[in-house]
C-alpha cells in the first residue's frame, strides 16, 4: 500500500512539474527564442525549437527536450562566455549591458532555473517511470 501511495504522489508531482514546464514554454516561447538567439544565434533557436517540439509531446521531458533544456540554461546564465571555442562568448560580448533586454534575459534565466529545479528533481528520482521511458 505505501508503493501505491507513493506513486501516486510522485505521479502528481510529476504532472505538476510538466505542467509548470509546459506553461513556461508556452507564455515565454517568443521570449526564449529572442534570447537564445541573441546569446547564441542559430544554435540557440535550434534548442528553443526541440524544447517547444518536446512539451508538445504527450510525455513532454524526454532525454533530448531535458538536454536542451539545460543547453538552454546554460546560454541564458552565461554559463560559457569566458570560453572564446564557443560561439557564446563572440554573441556576449556583442552585446551592450545597458540594453534592456538584458534585465529581461536576467528574468528568464531565473524564472528557467526555478522550473528547471522541478525537473531535474523529477529525472534524479529514481522510482519515476520517465527515466525508464526516455
Amino acid at each position: 500500500m505505501f508503493d501505491i501511495q507513493h506513486s501516486a504522489q510522485s505521479s502528481s508531482s510529476d504532472q505538476t512539474a510538466l505542467s509548470d514546464l509546459r506553461q513556461f514554454v508556452d507564455t515565454y516561447a517568443g521570449a526564449l527564442y529572442d534570447a537564445a538567439a541573441l546569446l547564441a544565434g542559430g544554435r540557440g533557436v535550434l534548442l528553443v525549437d526541440r524544447i517547444v517540439e518536446g512539451v508538445a509531446h504527450p510525455d513532454g521531458s524526454n532525454r533530448p527536450t531535458i538536454e536542451a533544456l539545460r543547453d538552454l540554461r546554460d546560454i541564458l546564465t552565461l554559463e560559457h562566455v569566458d570560453d572564446f571555442a564557443r560561439p557564446e562568448a563572440h554573441y556576449f560580448f556583442a552585446i551592450d549591458p545597458s540594453e534592456p533586454i538584458v534585465e529581461d534575459i536576467c528574468l528568464l534565466s531565473d524564472h528557467l532555473e526555478a522550473i528547471m529545479s522541478e525537473v531535474e528533481a523529477l529525472w534524479a528520482n529514481p522510482s519515476s517511470d520517465r527515466r525508464s521511458a526516455a
